[in-house]
C-alpha cells in the first residue's frame, strides 16, 4: 500500500503469549522528519526512509523500514 505526506496509519503489535505481563509498547521512529508514532498512530511528515520500532518493557523489539516517496 502507499502512504503520502499527511497520511496516518494505526499500527498494531501482537504480543505472544497473550497472557504476557510485558505488554507496554514504546514506538519510535529513527527519522521523525519522515514519520512519527504516537501511541501506535503513524503520522507521515515528509519523504525519505525511517525505521519504525516497537519495543516492549522487557527489551524485545521488532522493526519495519518505511520509505515515503513523492
Amino acid at each position: 500500500f502507499y502512504l503520502t505526506v499527511g497520511d496516518t496509519l494505526q499500527l498494531t503489535c501482537f504480543i505472544y503469549p497473550t497472557n504476557s505481563t510485558d505488554d507496554e509498547i514504546t514506538w519510535t521512529s529513527s527519522d521523525t522528519d519522515v514519520a512519527s508514532v504516537e501511541n501506535g498512530l503513524l503520522i507521515v511528515h515528509g519523504t525519505g526512509t525511517t525505521v519504525i520500532t516497537a519495543t516492549l518493557e522487557g527489551g524485545l523489539t521488532d522493526s519495519l523500514i518505511l520509505t515515503i516517496m513523492n
